[in-house]
């Protein structure tokens, strides 16, 4: 199979599992910026969406009194079931915000990261809506 990354492509002979994380950086034409992170790890055919981003979230956060859940909600991404979540962190260091998106895709379980300093802007909300509204599966997922 022909695995493709931003650098170069490889082949990968017989089956493999990716289990990579990417680390994206959007800086925006106001000089902010925001951070995606890419997730994937595996999911069983009996797991719901739903109990895969509380599973997640309780793992990631459990007792963390920095940690705030704004809302959740199902959704859909190209047509696949998914959840989302918004989030408020605090800690020494400051505040930030996360919108977290959850999406099954056939045994994966892919958590994209949306992380801002403080609270995210009308323009970063923008940039990610672009952003999610571009997402579209692969012929190999």
């Amino acid at each position: 199979m022909r695995y493709v990354f931003q650098e170069a492509e490889i082949d990968i002979p017989g089956e493999f599992r990716d289990n990579s994380v990417n680390v994206i950086v959007v800086t925006l034409e106001d000089g902010s910026s925001l951070s995606i992170t890419i997730n994937r790890r595996p999911s069983g055919p009996d797991d719901t969406i739903e109990r895969l981003m509380e599973a997640d979230l309780e793992f990631a956060h459990g007792e963390d009194d920095g940690f705030e859940r704004l809302w959740t909600r199902p959704h859909t991404v190209d047509g696949r079931t998914a959840a989302i979540a918004a989030l408020r962190l605090h800690s020494g260091d400051g505040a930030a915000e996360q919108r977290v998106v959850y999406i099954k895709a056939e045994a994966t379980l892919l958590k994209l990261t949306a992380t801002v300093s403080n609270a995210f802007t009308q323009q970063q909300l923008a940039a990610l809506n672009t952003i999610a509204s571009s997402f579209r599966f692969t012929a190999a997922s």
